[in-house]
C-alpha cells in the first residue's frame, strides 16, 4: 500500500526549518506608522526650513544695514553720494528674498531696507521684513516680535 501524503504536512526544507519573512499585516503596521511619523515631522520640518531662510534675511538686513552706516559716514547723506549717485546695496543676492531700499523712505538722514519674500517663500507668515536706519524693525503680517526672534 501506498503512503498518501497530507496536504499539510512540510515538505521543503525550508518549511521544516520554520517560515522566515513577514506578513502583510506587519507589513502593513510599519506602513502606518512610517505614514503617521512623516505627517508629524514634515510640517515642523518646513517650519524649521522657513525659520532658518526667515533668519537669513534678517542677517542679510543687517549686513545691508551696515553697509549704508558707512555710506552715511562717507557722504554725509543716506540718499546720494559726494558724486550724487545713489546707494546700491552689496547684499541681494538670495534666492527667497528681494532686497532694497524703501525710495520713499530714503533720505538725507533716514533709510527704509526691505526684505520682500518670493518664490517658496512667498507664503511667508511674516511677510515684508523691514529695517530702519534707527534699528526699528518691522513685518508686514505680524508682530516684529514674533518675526525677528
Amino acid at each position: 500500500m501506498q503512503a498518501v501524503s497530507s496536504p499539510h504536512r512540510r515538505t521543503s526544507a525550508a518549511s521544516a526549518a520554520g517560515q522566515r519573512g513577514f506578513t502583510l499585516i506587519e507589513v502593513m503596521i510599519v506602513v502606518v506608522i512610517i505614514g503617521i511619523l512623516t505627517a508629524v515631522a514634515m510640517p515642523l520640518y518646513s517650519q524649521h526650513v522657513q525659520n532658518a531662510r526667515r533668519a537669513e534675511a534678517r542677517a542679510l538686513l543687517a549686513e545691508n544695514a551696515q553697509y549704508m552706516q558707512r555710506f552715511y559716514t562717507q557722504n554725509g547723506s543716506f540718499s546720494r553720494t559726494l558724486a550724487g549717485n545713489a546707494p546700491v546695496l552689496p547684499n541681494t543676492a538670495n534666492s527667497f528674498y528681494d532686497f532694497a531700499n524703501d525710495a520713499a523712505a530714503l533720505g538725507t538722514t533716514t533709510f527704509t531696507l526691505q526684505a520682500t519674500p518670493k518664490g517658496a517663500m512667498a507664503s511667508d507668515k511674516c511677510g515684508q521684513l523691514t529695517l530702519t536706519n534707527t534699528g526699528v524693525r518691522g513685518s508686514a503680517k505680524l508682530t516684529p516680535a514674533e518675526c525677528w526672534k
